[in-house]
C-alpha cells in the first residue's frame, strides 16, 4: 500500500462518525480508532509485503528449474554429439551386414568402444570388467545362475559387466564361482 492509500484510509478512519450517529467522539475512543487504521494498514502492508515475496520465491524457483534443465540439456547434447559418429558408422555397418556385405568384427568392436568411452565419460562406471576375479558384493554383483548361492567375500569370475551411475547401481555384474 503507497503512501497516498496509507493516508487516505486513515484520514477515513479518522473522520468517520461513529456507530452511534453522533459526530464527535471522545479522545479515548479517537486514539483506538487511530490505532485500529495503523494496525489495518501495517497488516495490509504485511499482507503485500508477503505476496511480493511469495511472487519473487516463485520466479526464483522457475529461473532455478530452467537453469536445471538447460544444464540438463546442454549435457545431453554434447554427448549425443559425442555418440553421433561411432553410432552412424554401426548403423552402416549393420546396413552392410543386410546387405551382404562382410564386415570386420574389429571395426564394429572398435566402434563399440568408443561408445562405451564416451558413456564412459560422461559419468558411467563399470563394475568389473569381463573374464575379472573378484570378491563377491551383492550390492553390485549377483549370481549368473539363479540357484547359486554365492556369500559375500567369495572369489568370484565376471561374466557381464555391471554399472553404475553417481554410485547408484544400474545393472549389476552377473558373475559365476571361481572355476576350479
Amino acid at each position: 500500500m503507497n503512501l497516498m492509500q496509507r493516508l487516505s484510509a486513515a484520514w477515513h478512519v479518522l473522520v468517520s462518525p461513529s456507530a452511534s450517529g453522533v459526530e464527535t467522539e471522545d479522545e479515548p475512543t479517537v486514539a483506538l480508532r487511530r490505532d485500529l487504521a495503523t494496525a489495518q494498514l501495517e497488516l495490509q502492508e504485511s499482507r503485500d509485503a508477503l505476496r511480493a515475496a511469495l511472487a519473487r520465491a516463485d520466479a526464483l524457483e522457475k529461473a532455478q528449474a530452467a537453469q536445471v534443465r538447460d544444464g540438463v540439456e546442454s549435457h545431453l547434447e554434447t554427448l549425443f554429439a559425442d555418440l553421433a559418429a561411432p553410432l552412424s558408422q554401426l548403423r552402416m555397418q549393420a546396413a552392410l551386414l543386410a546387405a551382404g556385405t562382410v564386415v570386420a568384427a574389429s571395426d564394429v568392436m572398435t566402434l563399440a568402444r568408443r561408445c562405451a568411452e564416451v558413456v564412459e565419460g560422461a559419468g558411467l562406471e563399470a563394475i568389473g570388467a569381463t573374464g575379472e576375479m573378484m570378491p563377491f558384493d551383492p550390492e553390485i554383483a549377483q549370481p549368473l545362475a539363479g540357484d547359486v548361492q554365492m556369500a559375500p567375500g567369495d572369489t568370484v569370475h565376471v561374466r557381464f559387466i555391471g554399472y553404475r551411475y553417481h554410485g547408484r547401481v544400474l545393472r549389476k555384474a552377473l558373475v559365476e564361482h571361481k572355476e576350479a
